[in-house]
């Protein structure tokens, strides 16, 4: 079931909340990446442009780039529900629910 998704110009991307991710141009229905992260998917959201995007997963935060390949993993944005990224600042803010 897909639950979370993204967009950023004609880039579509598309969580589940079983771990599935993809991404795909969705005005010439082109597959960019399709892969399962095997763990529970709470938020996306692109950074910059596609080239780049932040993936909130079960315990950690993890960056992907364009082909799906992990980059980087922010261990100090733990389940974080909401993501949001501020591009004129270069920041990515985390809305976290500890009790939930």
């Amino acid at each position: 079931m897909v639950k979370i998704t993204s967009y950023v110009y004609s880039y579509l991307l598309i969580g589940g909340e079983r771990g599935h991710l993809a991404m795909m141009d969705w005005k010439t229905k082109d597959l960019q990446f399709e892969f399962n992260v095997k763990e529970r998917i709470r938020a996306i959201k692109y950074l910059h442009k596609e080239t780049m995007m932040a993936v909130s997963q079960k315990d950690y935060t993890f960056i992907y780039d364009n082909e799906g390949k992990e980059m980087h993993c922010l261990r100090q944005i733990n389940q974080a529900t909401h993501l949001e990224y501020l591009s004129y600042h270069f920041l990515l803010v985390a809305g976290v629910c500890r009790f939930c």
